[in-house]
């Protein structure tokens, strides 16, 4: 039951803007940055109708903002989407920035860590005093 849970999120996020991720979409990061991506998505898609109802010539299907990857890399979100404009990169470069200070966990306020481990293999993570622990995820 802790593991749907844990997912939650994901599916909500689907469900709540079905335009921006396809029924299947994966997320390669964790829940603590869910917020982040709800309130960039909620953004995003109200740009896209705006410029949708505003210009009746655009092709909505070909101007429609589709989530490509969502993932966690050198410590902060990654956002990859099919096509953009100024607004939506701005968008999307602030929720990545955001995420640098914000736990990928539980999304408390946080700090990039950088760890090795026994390997003396190099890597960021962005976590609270709780989950800063390097092996949360071993």
């Amino acid at each position: 039951m802790e593991e749907e849970n844990e997912f939650s999120w994901q599916e909500e996020l689907i469900k709540k803007y079905p335009k921006i991720f396809p029924k299947t979409f994966y997320f390669e990061c964790l829940g603590g940055w869910s917020h982040i991506l709800d309130n960039a998505c909620g953004l995003i898609q109200s740009h896209i109708d705006y410029q949708l109802s505003k210009d009746k010539d655009i092709d909505a299907e070909a101007f429609q903002v589709i989530a490509v990857q969502v993932k966690e890399k050198f410590g902060g979100l990654r956002f990859y989407v099919n096509h953009t404009d100024d607004y939506v990169s701005g968008i999307i470069g602030l929720a990545e920035s955001l995420s640098y200070n914000i736990c990928e966990t539980c999304g408390d306020k946080a700090v990039k860590i950088n760890s090795e481990n026994a390997y003396n293999q190099y890597w960021s993570f962005t976590a609270c005093e709780k989950h800063k622990n390097p092996n949360r995820r071993e």
